[in-house]
């Protein structure tokens, strides 16, 4: 099994567990309950790994996103933000919608404490409909704060529309 496939699977586990529903993961998104999504670490962030599972949550969505950890320069307390892009990784002209910005960041690994670098999960409220993120295409973008100069560590492309 590929570490992607751990990380996703446990994201996939923690949140229906979360909210006491059965657990359905799928990178064919049509007619599913959850998109599961492949982040890729950008050049500032080599060798680590991540995933973002959106499921439906009341009328929007919710997304629970799993990264293995953060550049050794990053400042502590661990600020990040994350972003769903309205296309793909890269597009230049994508819209782009900015999730909670007070979020609770958690580490796998020291469960109480934040000074850390990884792996660590984030949860989301999506404002977007659930059956929209199923049929358009989106990516996922996760950046480092402004004390980081606001830089990209993870993207991920949705499977939706292809």
């Amino acid at each position: 099994m590929r570490r992607t496939s751990f990380f996703t699977a446990m994201g996939i586990a923690l949140l229906a567990g979360a909210v006491g529903v059965p657990c359905i993961a799928s990178t064919d998104v049509a007619g599913r309950d959850a998109i599961d999504i492949q982040l890729q670490a950008t050049l500032e962030n080599a060798g680590k790994i991540g995933s973002a599972v959106v499921r439906r949550a009341g009328n929007g969505s919710a997304m629970l996103v799993t990264i293995s950890g953060l550049p050794v320069y990053t400042a502590q307390p661990t600020d990040l933000h994350t972003f769903v892009v309205l296309g793909t990784c890269g597009q230049k002209d994508a819209q782009v919608l900015a999730l909670k910005k007070d979020v609770l960041v958690t580490s796998q690994v020291h469960p109480i404490a934040v000074a850390f670098r990884g792996p660590v999960q984030m949860s989301y409220p999506v404002t977007l409909p659930f059956d929209t993120l199923r049929t358009a295409p989106f990516a996922v973008s996760v950046r480092l704060g402004p004390a980081d100069g606001g830089k990209e560590v993870f993207c991920g492309d949705s499977r939706a529309g292809a």
